[in-house]
């Protein structure tokens, strides 16, 4: 509650008064909802817009200064959290490519099992043809 009345009492002289500093402005940005955020932030823009030459390259200079140091943290927040991603999908892949080569070595087994399986099959059938085959050509003699 203390912070929306802190955040109401900025927003109205950010709207209102030019009076007071940007390093003012910038804190009643930050501390500002989104919603509120992007029109205190329009303000800001539209205020820098009206100053000269000179004083507009100073205050853009002071903006990025008090902005940068927080663009960095959030650069390196985010470098880490694609890291620690890029880190969990290695493990993930590694994992699956030695699931696959279980599956793999599984499946080579089973054929390896089946070539035999038939192979044993196709003598079993020979074996039991030849003697059949002898007494029907020995019968036509």
């Amino acid at each position: 509650m203390k912070r929306v009345i802190v955040f109401t009492l900025l927003f109205l002289f950010a709207t209102h008064s030019f009076a007071y500093t940007l390093d003012e402005r910038i804190a009643a940005i930050k501390a500002a909802p989104p919603a509120q955020r992007l029109e205190l932030m329009n303000n800001l823009k539209r205020s820098i817009a009206k100053l000269n030459s000179q004083q507009r390259i100073r205050a853009i200079r002071r903006l990025r200064a008090k902005i940068a140091p927080q663009t960095l943290s959030s650069h390196t927040e985010v470098e880490d959290a694609v890291a620690h991603t890029r880190d969990n999908v290695v493990e993930a892949l590694h994992s699956t490519h030695e699931e696959i080569m279980k599956h793999q070595e599984i499946f080579h087994e089973r054929m390896q099992k089946q070539e035999i399986e038939d192979r044993v099959r196709g003598e079993i059938h020979n074996i039991v043809e030849e003697p059949t085959k002898d007494l029907f050509e020995g019968s036509r003699r």
